[in-house]
């Protein structure tokens, strides 16, 4: 079988002056194979070889009276060396330049699945695979796929970290030099396309400064949690060295609840009261509490931005340097850090028995003079917790180990090798993560009852009113105060009752008393307006204190 002639378009117009080829497009190799019936014949030609030398092609031998089928294929510099018939079905066979066999199903264009293609129903779908497999010689079966209801998230996606963070490198690869603009562009995005997302960045220069971000389910937490504030800045999370300020807060379960962070770039006055004021422009109001560290810019710029707010320092950083400052034997004397842990962590004592205390303790142990005790007592208002304690949730965050704790959260797959855009994700997946410890908290005080210790209608009613972590806190304070705390006398003076309390240790020791006064007009106040549920919850707590049961 012999090619005799080649027209000027390419075409063979004749092949034993029976057959027609029509080129669809250059081809890639030189080797044709013919078939007729059982029959093959290879064409070898020097003028078809000189002008087959490109990429992939196709094109087809069709006999001019239907009664024989010729088929050449080359693809992806693939040799097509013959067709191969098996019964009914036949495939093309094709030799890659190493030598691998290659078989491609010899099926018409119409049943030949192609990408896109788009189905009204899943069994159009199955029956045009059933087709395809009928013509192939092969079948098909139907798989499962297990899908996860819910809006995604990094725990229903299957891996492990190692898996996540191997891909880092080809993540870098992607972003290239690009990282610093596509942050920018996608966080204007999320500004322009999310609801109330809030992005505010700065550039001196042509150099990104400095970033703050908070989305909507930050600002929600931050209008109901927002009364105590912390931070602390973090180092390491990115190749910039641009450091990493999360807004910290305690939620109604007693844990970590994010306001919104932000990167700087140097950790100046300047820095910090940037960063503060898209704070507080974000979230519209002052926190009650801020607690920071003693850095100097930090402090200057809360007071600057916070006027309305009580900054407060955090006490474990004072704490844990009094090794440092004390030197000599006194180290040795474990008394003394007890007796100050003791008596700084006292939340029940009052100002002036602090500082009444505190000047028995250090004229006790020779210390007046000590310049660096001489100075945090100077500033016991900002840190020793007796000094706040009539501020409503001062008790929240006495120290920043919270927010260093959900700073390591932000830290747990983040490096100071990765870029912005990879510090962004491994961010979003943290809170990802934070935000879904809270719904499953709720979700278990929504849909469980606790265990009643003994029983009163306080706290019962407490248990309906507060989360579990909470109802579990107040639950404990019903038992000391029915154990350790007892009326040691009452007095009633113009409808006004009043009970002395006193508070015993676990040796029921003595260690506080309290007043607590009883307005008989708000008993009767409340008698019309709440009903006696609220009366015997009044009267659950006075006989909580008196170390009795009340009968109903």
């Amino acid at each position: 079988m012999l090619i005799e002639e080649i027209d000027s378009s390419g075409s063979i117009v004749a092949i034993n002056g029976a057959l027609s080829v029509q080129l669809n497009d250059s081809m890639s190799n030189t080797f044709v194979t013919a078939t007729n019936g059982d029959d093959y014949a290879e064409i070898t030609d020097s003028v078809l070889e000189s002008r087959v030398n490109q990429s992939s092609i196709s094109y087809s031998v069709s006999s001019g009276d239907g009664a024989s089928s010729y088929c050449v294929q080359t693809e992806n510099n693939m040799q097509s060396v013959g067709v191969e018939h098996r019964g009914r079905v036949s495939s093309i066979v094709y030799h890659t330049p190493n030598g691998t066999t290659y078989w491609k199903p010899n099926v018409p264009d119409e049943f030949v699945p192609v990408k896109y293609m788009e189905f009204e129903t899943w069994n159009d779908a199955v029956n045009m695979y059933n087709t395809y497999a009928d013509k192939s010689g092969f079948s098909i079966r139907l798989s499962t796929i297990k899908r996860v209801k819910g809006s995604g998230g990094s725990h229903n996606v299957n891996g492990t970290k190692t898996y996540f963070q191997n891909a880092t490198k080809d993540v870098r690869l992607f972003i290239s030099d690009r990282d610093v603009q596509m942050i920018v562009d996608t966080m204007t995005s999320r500004s322009v396309n999310l609801p109330n997302f809030s992005f505010e960045y700065k550039v001196v220069g042509s150099e990104l400064r400095y970033i703050f971000w908070a989305d909507d389910v930050s600002k929600c937490n931050y209008d109901a949690f927002g009364e105590v504030l912390g931070f602390d800045a973090t180092y390491s999370t990115n190749k910039y060295g641009m450091i990493f300020i999360p807004f910290t807060g305690v939620d109604h379960h007693k844990k970590c609840v994010t306001f919104g962070a932000g990167l700087i770039y140097d950790e100046t006055i300047e820095s910090y009261k940037w960063l503060l004021d898209k704070f507080l422009k974000t979230h519209k109001k002052q926190p009650k509490l801020v607690l920071t560290d003693q850095d100097a810019a930090v402090k200057q710029a809360v007071r600057a931005v916070f006027d309305q707010s009580i900054h407060r320092l955090c006490m474990w950083h004072i704490i844990m340097k009094i090794p440092l400052k004390i030197l000599g034997d006194l180290l040795a004397n474990m008394d003394l850090r007890v007796s100050i842990h003791k008596l700084v962590w006292n939340l029940f004592i009052t100002p002036s028995t602090y500082q009444e205390q505190w000047k028995l303790l250090i004229d006790d142990l020779n210390l007046s003079d000590h310049h660096w005790l001489t100075e945090i007592y100077a500033i016991k208002e900002q840190w020793v917790p007796c000094y706040f304690r009539e501020i409503q949730w001062c008790c929240l965050m006495k120290s920043t180990s919270r927010c260093e704790s959900s700073n390591s959260l932000f830290k747990v797959n983040t490096s100071h090798a990765n870029t912005l855009v990879q510090f962004l994700l491994c961010f979003g997946t943290a809170l990802d993560r934070q935000r879904k410890t809270q719904l499953e908290l709720d979700i278990e005080t929504s849909t469980t009852t606790p265990k009643m210790l003994e029983k009163l209608s306080l706290e019962i009613h407490a248990s309906n009113i507060y989360t579990r972590k909470i109802f579990l806190e107040v639950q404990k304070e019903i038992y000391r105060g029915m154990r350790q705390c007892y009326i040691t006398s009452s007095l009633e003076l113009d409808g006004i009752k009043k009970f002395n309390i006193a508070h015993t240790n676990k040796r029921f020791k003595v260690v506080n008393n309290y007043v607590v006064d009883f307005n008989a007009h708000d008993q009767l106040f409340l008698s019309r307006v709440c009903g006696s549920h609220v009366l015997d919850i009044c009267a659950d707590m006075l006989f909580a204190c008196s170390g009795t049961t009340r009968s109903n």
